[in-house]
């Protein structure tokens, strides 16, 4: 089991996504959707009907908090472009 530093919910999550972006980084993985080779044009046209079918997805229906379609168009578009 991996021990990460926390001392608050928040401190938890800083530490998640830190070990996640090292472990990505030594494994070679692209930190983006158009590191992975996806064209712009064609994730544009392709982002709404994502959005859509995550709304529908039952795991997100299962989350705490509902997102709205347009939320999760903004979550791909973050992760089009990466950190």
């Amino acid at each position: 089991m991996l021990g990460l530093p926390a001392g608050t919910t928040e401190e938890g999550i800083e530490s998640l996504v830190r070990a996640i972006i090292k472990l990505t980084k030594e494994l070679e993985i692209p930190m983006s959707i158009e590191a992975s080779g996806v064209d712009k044009e064609v994730f544009d046209s392709k982002v709404a009907v994502l959005a859509e079918r995550a709304f529908d997805d039952q795991d997100t229906i299962a989350n705490p908090k509902q997102p709205f379609i347009g939320e999760l168009e903004e979550i791909y578009r973050q992760a089009f472009s990466g950190i």
